[in-house]
């Protein structure tokens, strides 16, 4: 995982700003289209034009949890995992989102609070929280992320919401006592963007140093 923290950041937008902007600017390397040819051979060329198209596409989709999930439920028969409002989006989900309704990269926000961490920024209508997930095609999620809840009242009302213990969270909740700086980040799943950049279907073929490296060298 690429994990990032940023300071002085309030809002969910910006975060989503700089995951598009890394991710693009890996897509424009100079060398990138002969390495895309090189990997991709004969391969899914409609997939592999989706990649290319990725990087000059201004600005990715963006759409909210609960919009997701009414364009989800007009096609619901569709699915193994029925959609609905308070549920998790099913891989199923993120895929048809990303490839038949966007057909590109698209950055789903505003989760309800239950389905992600204690620690991710309530929004004002106190269902919600200010939060990503960026789903592409052909993949599902590529990274999520989030803006964190620095008012330490706040902090406490979601640790209990989430029947957390607050002594196990005691360190975490320290840091904030005193005040703390609005702030945000992002997990980005490196394996996975190689994967969906090149083809290559098996994400643990897509590792730095795969599992079946260790038996050759011994």
């Amino acid at each position: 995982m690429l994990e990032a923290e940023w300071g002085f950041i309030d809002r969910v937008g910006d975060v989503c700003d700089i995951v598009e902007d890394s991710v693009k600017r890996v897509l424009n390397h100079p060398g990138l289209v002969k390495d895309l040819d090189a990997l991709w051979g004969n391969g899914d060329l409609e997939r592999k034009q989706g990649v290319l198209e990725a990087k000059g596409m201004t600005p990715w989709a963006r759409i909210s949890y609960t919009e997701a999930v009414k364009e989800l439920e007009e096609v619901k028969s569709k699915f193994e995992f029925e959609p609905a409002w308070g549920k998790p989006l099913q891989s199923e989900h993120e895929r048809w989102l990303a490839d038949q309704v966007v057909k590109g990269p698209v950055f789903v926000t505003d989760y309800p609070s239950g389905l992600k961490p204690f620690y991710m920024r309530a929004n004002d209508d106190g269902k919600t929280v200010a939060c990503f997930d960026l789903l592409m095609p052909h993949l599902g999620e590529l990274a999520g992320g989030s803006l964190r809840e620095e008012k330490v009242n706040l902090l406490d009302k979601a640790i209990e919401h989430h029947g957390l213990d607050k002594q196990d969270y005691g360190w975490y909740r320290d840091l904030r006592v005193c005040g703390g700086a609005p702030h945000g980040g992002f997990g980005l799943g490196f394996e996975r963007l190689i994967g969906w950049m090149t083809g290559i279907e098996n994400v643990r073929e897509c590792i730095p140093v795969p599992r079946w490296a260790g038996r050759l060298l011994l």
